[in-house]
């Protein structure tokens, strides 16, 4: 399965939408019966496998043993394909957006303004459980089984003996490994799921203030065993405070923290995109995307930078192919493994903006401050967070002098800022 030669071309080419045909049509069956499927199916569903001689009899007995133990697999953001598309079945989540960045909704719109259906047949469709199912296997399951394997042009949606290249056991990604991970990074880079949201209540005197809220990413685990992770979508929908999506393979021999670290500096980028809008890369409206591109585009120009730095800016830049994105993945991974432990590898113009937008945590930021490189720049970010508590502290006195409560969000927006 493997060869790169045409025939093995042709055979994965034709397998590929039979798998997703028959996916479909078990889980639907699936959830006809409730649920209530065999081990032999929950392997098919969860992992992909469709034949023993394919994964090998050793990797089959284990593969069943583990459909007892699917629990691992799913948390409160962690969701195994099965239980995700249960999810969505079920209503209590939307499908994601296609290649074309097109919700659900949207897709049936413009399938509208196109005149292939009706504004009839368009209310009809809203809610209609197995087309969204449908939709979701047809658009992000499809793509993002491919991109997480990683190899895609030997992919094959079937699980195979020659992907699992250690036990089943060790490969598995489970909610535990996934939240250790993200719990590890979030100990760094304490912000990174933090949104501003709007908080409003006029009658106690708050007409706007925008406070900040973390919102932590939905995790989808798809059937394959691959290299391979990817931001999907940075919200479920046009509100700020939904949760992003990311994919992982349930199964997986590379580094989770690695495979995590660049995704989450997918995220950084993307979400800030979205925030902007038209202004993402508009330097008179500061944010991370639109100083990055700043520095990018006139490294040549900027006297902050040595004439070492600025041969290693256009090297990467040459690497990334002009994609600033992966420039500042990069710079990201650095910033999160080795410059919060006082290893440099950022030059200082970089090294600013990251500190600016991705700041340490307040534990790193105090083992920091002896290190001349950083003094100024910690120095600089304590004084503005110090302002900013003294702000919000303010407007939390009057608000409370007006009879108003603290919610939770108004806590852990405090909590943000002397963080």
């Amino acid at each position: 399965m493997l060869s790169t030669d045409d025939e093995a071309y042709r055979i994965r080419k034709q397998l590929t939408p039979v798998f997703y045909d028959v996916y479909y049509k078990v889980f639907m069956r699936a959830m006809q019966e409730e649920g209530q499927i065999t081990p032999i199916l929950e392997m098919f569903l969860n992992f992909g496998f469709m034949d023993v001689q394919m994964v090998g009899e050793d990797n089959a007995n284990a593969l069943y043993d583990l459909t007892e133990h699917l629990d691992l697999c799913n948390s409160e953001h962690v969701y195994t394909m099965y239980e995700w598309l249960k999810a969505i079945y079920e209503g209590r989540k939307e499908p994601s957006k296609n290649e074309f960045d097109l919700d659900y909704s949207q897709y049936l719109l413009e399938n509208l303004k196109t005149k292939k259906i009706t504004e009839a047949q368009m209310k009809q469709l809203q809610d209609n459980r197995e087309l969204k199912v449908k939709y979701e296997i047809q658009n992000m399951f499809t793509s993002g089984n491919r991109a997480t394997y990683g190899k895609i042009t030997t992919f094959c949606p079937i699980l195979g003996e020659y992907d699992l290249i250690n036990s089943v056991e060790k490969m598995l990604v489970t909610a535990e490994r996934l939240e250790e991970v993200i719990n590890q990074i979030r100990k760094i880079d304490f912000s990174v799921f933090y949104r501003e949201v709007l908080f409003s209540d006029p009658d106690k005197g708050i007409n706007h203030e925008n406070i900040m809220k973390e919102v932590l990413p939905d995790i989808i685990l798809m059937p394959n065993a691959g290299t391979k992770a990817m931001m999907w979508q940075e919200t479920a929908g046009v509100k700020r405070d939904t949760s992003a999506r990311f994919m992982f393979p349930v199964f997986t021999a590379v580094d989770l923290e690695d495979m995590m670290i660049e995704t989450m500096g997918r995220y950084r980028w993307e979400i800030c995109r979205k925030i902007q809008g038209v202004h993402w890369n508009d330097i008179r409206e500061k944010s991370l995307t639109a100083e990055y591109c700043d520095y990018m585009q006139f490294y040549r120009k900027n006297f902050e930078l040595s004439a070492d730095a600025k041969e290693k800016l256009k090297n990467a830049l040459f690497r990334a192919k002009n994609n600033y994105r992966e420039v500042f993945v990069k710079d990201y991974q650095n910033w999160i493994k080795y410059e919060s432990r006082g290893s440099y590898r950022l030059n200082k113009v970089s090294r600013q903006i990251l500190m600016t937008y991705c700041p340490f945590s307040k534990e790193l930021r105090n083992e920091l401050k002896a290190n001349p490189m950083y003094q100024e720049l910690l120095n600089r970010y304590d004084i503005q967070s110090s302002r900013s508590v003294k702000r919000i502290l303010a407007v939390y006195d009057k608000y409370k002098r007006a009879g108003g409560e603290l919610n939770q969000d108004l806590r852990d927006n405090l909590l943000y800022y002397q963080m």
